[in-house]
Parts: C-alpha cells; sequence; structure tokens
C-alpha cells in the first residue's frame, strides 16, 4: 500500500501530478491512495502552517489522523503481514509528524502505535517537520539544501534539539549536482540575455527556492527511495 499527501497551495492538478508522480515509479502497480490537503490560498495556507507549528489541531490533522488509525485497523485484521509507505511532501510531511506524535501520547493507540513501528515507512521531501526514527518501522526526510522554504527551519531543529541527528533519518541533497549535467548538455547552445534570465533567481528563491515537490531534486530522490525500498528492503515480499 501507498499513500500520498500534498503541501500547500496545491490545486486538485497539482495533487493529481504528484499522484500520478509517484505511481509512474511504482511498477508493481500496488493500491495508492491520496489524501488531498486543500488550499484556502497561499497567504492562508501559510498562516495555517504557523497556527499547526503553535499546536493547533486543524480539519486537514484531525480527517489524516482519522483516515491513518482506521487503515491501520483494517490493514491490521486484513493482512497483518503488509506493508504501508506514505509519501508526505511540505505540509502533507508536518501533517505525518504531527498525527504520529500526538498517538505517541494516548492510551487508547497503544495498538496503533505499535503497528506503525512495525508496518509504516515514510518518505517525506521538503517537510515542514522530519518524522522521527522511532514512530515507524523506517523513515527518510529528504531536503534540497536550496529549499529556502523548509530547510532552514530543520536545520536548526536539528542544531538545536538534543539528540539532534539521532533522531531523524536525514537525506541532503545538493541539487547543483544535477543543474551541472544539464549546463553540459546546453553546452553548445547559447541563447541571448533577457529579462526572464534576469529574474529567473529571484523568483526562485520567492516561490521557495528548490521546494517544488515536482522540481527535479525531489523527483529524483523520490525514484531512488522507491528503488532503494524495492531492491534493498524487498517490501514487496512482505504481504505475500
Amino acid at each position: 500500500l501507498f499513500t500520498f499527501q500534498n503541501g500547500i497551495n496545491n490545486s486538485k492538478t497539482d495533487f493529481f501530478l504528484m499522484g500520478n508522480s509517484i505511481f509512474k515509479n511504482l511498477s508493481e502497480k500496488p493500491l495508492c491512495i491520496g489524501f488531498y490537503n486543500p488550499t484556502k490560498g497561499i497567504l492562508s495556507d501559510l498562516f495555517g502552517v504557523v497556527d499547526k507549528l503553535d499546536g493547533l489541531l486543524s480539519d486537514s490533522i484531525c480527517s489524516t489522523l482519522q483516515l491513518f488509525t482506521s487503515l491501520a485497523r483494517r490493514l491490521k485484521q486484513e493482512n497483518n503481514a503488509l506493508l504501508w509507505t506514505h509519501v508526505g511532501h511540505s505540509e502533507g510531511g508536518m501533517i505525518a509528524q504531527t498525527l504520529l506524535t500526538m498517538l505517541q501520547h494516548d492510551p487508547k493507540y497503544a495498538d496503533t502505535r505499535q503497528y506503525f513501528k512495525e508496518h509504516l515507512i515514510t518518505l517525506t521531501y521538503g517537510a515542514v517537520l522530519p518524522i522521527p526514527k522511532k514512530y515507524v518501522l523506517k523513515t527518510m526526510n529528504t531536503y534540497s539544501i536550496e529549499d529556502n522554504a523548509t530547510w532552514p527551519r530543520v536545520q536548526k531543529l536539528l542544531q538545536n534539539h538534543e539528540e539532534g541527528p539521532n533522531k531523524y533519518q536525514i537525506q541532503l541533497i545538493d541539487p547543483t549536482q544535477n543543474r551541472a549535467a544539464e549546463k553540459v548538455a546546453r553546452a553548445g547552445a547559447s541563447s541571448p540575455i533577457s529579462l526572464q534570465s534576469i529574474a529567473e533567481p529571484f523568483l526562485y528563491y520567492m516561490k521557495g527556492g528548490d521546494h517544488g515537490f515536482q522540481n527535479q531534486t525531489y523527483q529524483i530522490a523520490l525514484h531512488d527511495n522507491i528503488k532503494n525500498l524495492r531492491d534493498k528492503e524487498h517490501i514487496y515480499e512482505y504481504g505475500k
């Protein structure tokens, strides 16, 4: 089973593209379910993220919590050997982190907590908050060093937290390596300087830098992470 959830300011078209980019990496065609995190516009979404960081239990957190716990109960009954992989981008990663943290403090979810530790794999990309290793079977929190929207805050979290890197599994990627290959491919072509070429670096920064899920950095990481789960973790050998 694969599930996924989007970040802020994503239309339903963006959500479809996210799901499609995940599904195209799943040659085995497992069940893939999306939890749409609706947008209210960029400013409202940004304020919503701040509220969630301050502890507000939003509709998106509560509804996703219900989905996670209901799925866990059903999967445990139907096929307790099956592994579940959840992909979260930006706020979608924070929603998963928040609900998993909530489960740690509620005695009635003791069985669900144990189920996630034995069956849930999380892959996050540019998550507002990374998911701790101890909450799940396996986790990978991926960040681009040019992700200006989330990486600076997470970097401070890792530096200030008493457990630091031992608490989280972080994959840090330098996107300049990918762009270097593109430059080599375009080396023979020359183009005149335009207003667009001058404005691109500014717009790139204003949009959060290398934060988009459809950006090359996170798409390559997604492909590699899923391939690793298949080839090294052998996730499809479970539940048969």
